[in-house]
């Protein structure tokens, strides 16, 4: 018997590794490992009508998951950007490019300084 999923979270989660092939680090530029794994954020949240699917999900670790969800309490402008720049990367279906890891990197530290100032 194969892997038992709890949910459809779990199966988006697995087709956008296999889609965008994430190797070190999530879409917020946060290191994965076997303790920051890789997680799903809704863009558009389900609670607002955001339904789980590739284009409306994106590729966080726990500590990224986190950081947004502060983000998000702090800063809406901030937690805007950050799924502006999602949606960019849904819409190309493939792996971040070099221009938007430099964005990212960009609004790391602009969530970083938010978050621990």
């Amino acid at each position: 018997m194969g892997k038992v999923y709890k949910n459809e979270n779990q199966l988006i989660l697995l087709d956008m590794i296999e889609i965008y092939k994430p190797e070190t680090r999530d879409w917020m530029q946060f290191q994965i490992t076997k303790k920051n794994i890789l997680t799903l954020h809704h863009i558009r949240k389900v609670c607002d009508g955001g339904i789980s699917t590739i284009d409306n999900g994106a590729i966080l670790t726990k500590r990224a998951h986190r950081a947004l969800n502060i983000v998000e309490a702090i800063d809406d402008v901030l937690y805007d950007e950050w799924n502006a720049l999602f949606l960019l990367i849904n819409q190309a279906k493939q792996p971040p490019s070099d221009e938007y890891i430099k964005e990212a990197q960009k609004l790391k530290k602009f969530t970083k300084d938010l978050i621990y100032k």
